[in-house]
């Protein structure tokens, strides 16, 4: 959500719920690792990031992506000097740190690992 506050009406960001809408995040979008990021133009994907396991590298490398495809505006080249946290100036966006739950994540991994376990 910060991120998001940071490039403001520049780019949408859309959280899909993969429990409610798996089928529709492979089938239509390609999603085969949680998280994926894409960037859709003209209702096409026109770039892609999933995440490693290093989650501490996400906001920054997604805040590289996005400025990628952006014509006008980089968050990244905004930032000036970032201050002791690592937040960009005024916006309260962190791109060294990450907001991602990881024992969250481990915990959904196993149960989509034991699910799949289960169908074979």
């Amino acid at each position: 959500r910060r991120m998001a506050g940071g490039y403001g009406e520049r780019a949408v960001f859309v959280k899909l719920d993969i429990e409610k809408f798996g089928d529709l995040a492979k089938t239509r979008a390609g999603v085969v690792a949680i998280p994926t990021f894409m960037v859709w133009r003209g209702g096409r994907v026109v770039d892609k990031y999933v995440a490693g396991s290093v989650m501490s590298k996400v906001p920054g490398e997604l805040a590289q992506m996005i400025d990628a495809n952006l014509d006008d505006f980089s968050l990244v080249e905004e930032i000036e000097e970032p201050d002791s946290a690592g937040s960009v100036a005024g916006s309260g966006v962190t791109l060294g740190a990450s907001e991602v739950n990881v024992d969250a994540m481990a915990a959904w991994r196993a149960a989509q690992a034991a699910k799949n376990t289960r169908r074979r």
